[in-house]
Order: C-alpha cells, then structure tokens, then sequence
C-alpha cells in the first residue's frame, strides 16, 4: 500500500474544540449545511484549534487513551485532540472501536494493519488528517500514548507568540546508527536502508509542527520510496527532501531525572518549565505529573 491511497475507516471530520458532545452536534450542523447546499464554516474559520494534536496509539491501549483524555488531553477551548490507529484482527476488537469513537469522538482509524511495520502509514494519516480536515489549526503537534505533554505551559506558550511558519520543533537526534543485529527490533536491511548512520530526525513521540511544515511533509511523503521508521522517514529524509530544518527543543525536554525530581517534590512545579517527557512513562506518572502542573482554580 502507497502512503497515498489508504483510506479512513473511522474518521471524525470536525476539527473544532470543545467536549465530544458539542463537537459531535457541530459536525452533524456541518453534513446538513452540506446536504441542503449551503455553506458551514471553513475549518480554516474561528472553531480551529491553536494546536492540533496527533496522538499515534496502539488498538489495545484504551487505559492509556483515557488517562490522557483525565489529564494533560482533557477538552481544552485551544486543543483538538486526535488518537490515530490502525486496523484490528477481529470484529470484537472493531467494534470495542467504535463504541470508543461514539463516546468521545476523538478517533480516527486507517485500513493498514496496526503494527511498527506501518508507523509511517499512521504518521502519514496523521498528516492527512490535518490536511484535509483541520488546515487552519495554527501549529499541529505529534506524539505518543505513553508521554507526558505539559499543555498548559505549551498552549500559553504558543498563544502568547506570532504563528510560526517552517517550523519543526522537536529534540534532534543526531549521528544515530542504524541497527543491524537482526535481535533488535529496530533491525534494517541494507537493502532497506543502505547508509550506516540515519539523517537528523526528530523522535517520533513529541514533534512541533507549523501548518506549512506539516502539508509540505505530507506531499512529499507521497512521493519517496517508502521507510517503515517513521520518525527518520517523515522527519529526517522527506524533511531533507524539501529543505525543511529542524529546531532543536533545547531546555524544554523534561528528561528522566528532572522528571524524578519533579515527582519526587525536590523541585517546584510552578517553575517547571517544559513542554515535554521523554517516553514509556506508567499511568501514574502521568496522573502524577498533570497533579503537579494542572492548573488550579
């Protein structure tokens, strides 16, 4: 399958904010405006999002799902929040789906198998996603199921600037060796891959994007031979295809120990400064870690 031709198998095409409910009765607003010919607004208008958010989550992690949707995802009059997947083995696994979308109106599915084979198939969904149904969000942000998004500083963060243009933000990975061993889950062919080191990339689990960024990305994935590493394909050789350059995320990564010490109350939340965590974090850290930055009434 061509990046280009996969197909939505669940897909929610209002991009606005707000809880799942008043989005669900905009978007039906929008198919009876266009059944009688007349005219919704554009994604483009006043219901886009400052930040779109694109998260990449496997079909069986629904506890995860909902620990984001409880904490740093929870509706947010700035945020529309996407968890993207792919197909599932069984129609019980289907249809545990859908009653999943019907409920919060915040999935949306591809009809490639859900597997780290086809990461940059969801990726390039992702990107589709944005696209075709919510062009005028002013920055679109990628990430994870199991990693931390400190929404409030970011969302304030972004708020407070003049939109950016040819920006892909992210903590640069440089000089990284492609895995040869055939024990790695990472393995890569040379046939595959024929480099020894991969281009300057962003890690897959947290990538800032700027609207023109994310269309030029999503074309031009269109066109290059396919790489099944999504974050080296999309972020590092298509980025290069197009002369986009990465901006370093210096000083806004809570790494491993900052976020030990943050947990552990050795440093005070309110000046702790980030966007992001690095990955494989549990449920409770990321319960515990919105207890510690949420915003208080």
């Amino acid at each position: 399958m061509s990046p280009a031709n996969f197909k939505f198998t669940i897909n929610h095409d209002y991009c606005g904010t707000g809880t799942a409910g008043s989005r669900r009765r905009r978007s039906l607003k929008r198919a009876t405006d266009a059944l009688w010919g007349t005219r919704s607004p554009g994604t483009g208008g006043a219901s886009a999002p400052l930040v779109l958010v694109l998260i990449h989550s496997a079909p069986d992690n629904l506890a995860k799902r909902n620990t984001i949707r409880a904490t740093w995802g929870q509706p947010e009059a700035r945020a529309r929040l996407i968890f993207l997947m792919g197909a599932v083995g069984s129609a019980a696994a289907q249809r545990a789906i859908e009653r999943e979308s019907r409920l919060h109106d915040d999935i949306v599915q591809g009809n490639f198998v859900d597997a780290y084979r086809n990461m940059t198939y969801k990726h390039v969904m992702a990107l589709k996603w944005f696209a075709y149904h919510c062009p005028g969000a002013q920055y679109v942000l990628k990430t994870d199921d199991d990693v931390f998004i400190n929404t409030p500083i970011l969302y304030n963060a972004l708020q407070r600037v003049v939109p950016q243009r040819n920006l892909l933000l992210c903590q640069l990975v440089t000089k990284l060796s492609v895995k040869r061993t055939h024990r790695s889950k990472w393995f890569v062919s040379w046939r595959e891959y024929p480099n020894r080191y991969y281009p300057p990339h962003c890690p897959g689990y947290s990538i800032l994007y700027s609207p023109d960024v994310a269309w030029q990305l999503y074309r031009e994935a269109q066109r290059q031979p396919f790489f099944w590493i999504d974050d080296v394909h999309i972020t590092g050789t298509v980025a290069q295809q197009v002369n986009v350059t990465i901006t370093p995320m210096d000083g806004l990564y809570l790494d491993s120990e900052a976020k030990s010490d943050l947990l552990g109350h050795r440093v005070d939340a309110s000046r702790a400064v980030f966007f992001f965590t690095n990955p494989n974090l549990s449920l409770d850290e990321i319960d515990r870690l919105w207890e510690a930055v949420r915003p208080r009434r």
